[in-house]
């Protein structure tokens, strides 16, 4: 993997599965992964892929050749790597941005994939695949997307821990072998300086869905470390040796995707409810941002026009 920095406000990374450049207040990613890999090296895949996602606040948008199947994004029928794929977009409040059932491999499946944040997939528009040659087994999506203006950086300027400057200052005898004003102001920048609080780099993490719970955590925590041990030993010993873990594993994820249905359940029924007892609370809020402004009435502002109204 590599990092770097080009223009102004313009940084990237790389690495051999998803390459991902963030401009402004935006990241997009790039992603594809081969047909030809084993099961657990596509679960890996997206468990890189999501630790990326998770690690920025910012918004984002993926588009890439993920080679998996979920009736998500239009296919007829979903396979392992699709539910894994749909958990973790899931888990992280995504959504797909696929419109309409149209293949975009000419095979004759859906296997390429637009996903973004809520909101920058609120503001994109005119999603399609499109009926050209590509010189490849895969056509063309083409979409627009509105990121209206860049967002001011705010540069966070250091705070002084106050008592530990007054602490050093009124050690006067440091001073008084000093007779050069050129001197005195550099040992006094440099206690400043050591007295400075640290500046901790970008905001807080990626908050999860609103659904989701500490406990969900806990159980996807040892869904994951049972499926873990189930491989490991069946690695090891064999399918026929590595039953009772099979079990053990499929078991954790039976109860993650149950606790993660009721608890999408439950947060739908209590929104509702919050509905009936205060419509202008925080239901409102996510109805509010789902619509967008009306356009202006043209020509509202000449003279004589709200009368003629």
């Amino acid at each position: 993997a590599a990092t770097g920095g080009g223009k102004k406000g313009v940084i990237w990374k790389w690495s051999w599965e998803f390459r991902w450049v963030g401009v402004n207040d935006l990241r997009v990613y790039s992603c594809y992964w081969s047909p030809n890999s084993t099961f657990q090296e596509y679960k890996d895949f997206v468990s890189r892929l999501e630790t990326s996602i998770r690690s920025e606040t910012s918004e984002i948008l993926i588009s890439g050749d993920f080679n998996a199947k979920h009736t998500d994004w239009g296919c007829p029928k979903n396979d392992k790597r699709g539910e894994v794929l749909a958990d973790m977009l899931s888990a992280t409040g995504l959504v797909v941005c696929n419109r309409g059932n149209s293949m975009t491999f000419k095979r004759g499946t859906i296997i390429d994939l637009t996903i973004a944040t809520p909101r920058t997939a609120q503001k994109m528009s005119k999603w399609a695949v499109l009926d050209e040659e590509s010189l490849s087994d895969h056509f063309y999506l083409s979409f627009e997307i509105n990121t209206g203006s860049p967002r001011e950086v705010i540069t966070r300027t250091p705070k002084i821990d106050l008592q530990k400057l007054k602490l050093s200052l009124e050690k006067r005898h440091l001073l008084t072998n000093v007779t050069d004003a050129e001197q005195k102001a550099e040992y006094l920048t440099d206690k400043i300086q050591a007295c400075r609080r640290p500046v901790h780099p970008g905001g807080n993490p990626r908050r999860s869905v609103h659904w989701w719970t500490p406990d969900i955590n806990a159980l996807r925590i040892t869904a994951n470390h049972l499926r873990r041990v189930f491989q490991r030993k069946r690695k090891r010993l064999g399918p026929t040796a590595s039953r009772a873990e099979e079990l053990d594993a499929k078991s954790a994820k039976r109860e993650l995707v149950l606790a993660i249905k009721r608890a999408k359940e439950t947060a739908w029924r209590n929104l509702c409810d919050q509905v009936q007892r205060d419509p202008w609370g925080l239901p409102y809020k996510p109805i509010m941002g789902k619509l967008t402004r009306p356009s202006p009435i043209p020509e509202l502002t000449v003279p004589e026009r709200l009368q003629k109204i």
